[in-house]
């Protein structure tokens, strides 16, 4: 019982092109009805030099630079992945906008703060 019972046959994927289906978000969770945005982000310049090297995706794109760091922008749907690798930067990355995406960082980081005390 709950075996497998003789070889397991393989069927290609025919009903999702994943080029299509991974163009417009990081890692692989797509939100049912979500819309490409605009992301801006501050990133501190120690942490530039990494992020510039190995871009968050692949539409990333330098928008302004001073002595403090740069901004940049995404444009892409905002998922799961996206605010976990948001997140994984810590306080050398911080979200200008949208400000829903701000504000659901901020909490995530408000929530994780009551941990350590």
């Amino acid at each position: 019982k709950g075996m497998i019972k003789g070889p397991t046959v393989y069927k290609p994927n025919s009903f999702i092109n994943a080029e299509d289906y991974f163009q417009n978000i990081v890692g692989v969770t797509l939100p049912e009805n979500q819309k490409i945005e605009q992301i801006e982000l501050f990133i501190e310049k120690e942490q530039w030099n990494y992020i510039e090297t190995k871009p968050i995706h692949h539409s990333q794109k330098l928008k302004s630079v001073d002595v403090n760091g740069v901004i940049i922008t995404l444009n892409l749907i905002i998922n799961y992945e996206l605010e976990k690798i948001l997140m994984s930067y810590g306080s050398n990355i911080r979200v200008i906008g949208p400000n829903y995406l701000q504000q659901r960082i901020a909490e995530q980081y408000k929530k994780a703060n009551t941990h350590y005390k």
